[in-house]
């Protein structure tokens, strides 16, 4: 590997293990907010009950009016922790992108055949030098 080249891979590194990473703790940070929250707003509802079920059909689990609004209120409370986490995760990823030297991928492409052009080149005019050399008058047998 290039030395040039570890900047951008550490860089990916970085930037994969934080959807890696991000994912499972923002799931944590939210079982965790909503096993605390959920006691507090509706009291005749287990949190375990509340996640098992879901959000998106609370109906089923209550169909009384201020415990569905408890629960709602429940979540209200507990996706900022998950949001706050979010913010974090994009302030490290433009923290890490900012380290990074910014590349047109066009322009390095370009470079990069330039080098290759120049590299063939070179080694035409060393077999061109070589094998003349050998038919030079008077580097003969006498």
């Amino acid at each position: 590997m290039r030395r040039k080249d570890v900047r951008h891979d550490t860089a990916n590194f970085f930037g994969q293990a934080e959807g890696a990473l991000g994912v499972p703790i923002g799931y944590a940070l939210l079982i965790g907010g909503l096993c605390s929250q959920v006691p507090n707003f509706a009291p005749g509802t287990t949190p375990e009950a509340f996640i098992r079920n879901g959000a998106l059909d609370l109906q089923r689990l209550t169909s009384f009016p201020p415990t569905l609004q408890g629960l709602r209120d429940a979540y209200s409370f507990a996706t900022p922790r998950v949001n706050i986490f979010l913010v974090i995760l994009v302030c490290v990823s433009v923290l890490t992108a900012c380290g990074r030297k910014w590349l047109n991928i066009k322009e390095v492409s370009t470079l990069n055949e330039e080098e290759k052009q120049r590299k063939r080149e070179e080694e035409r005019s060393v077999e061109r030098d070589s094998s003349s050399g050998s038919s030079r008058p008077g580097s003969g047998a006498p």
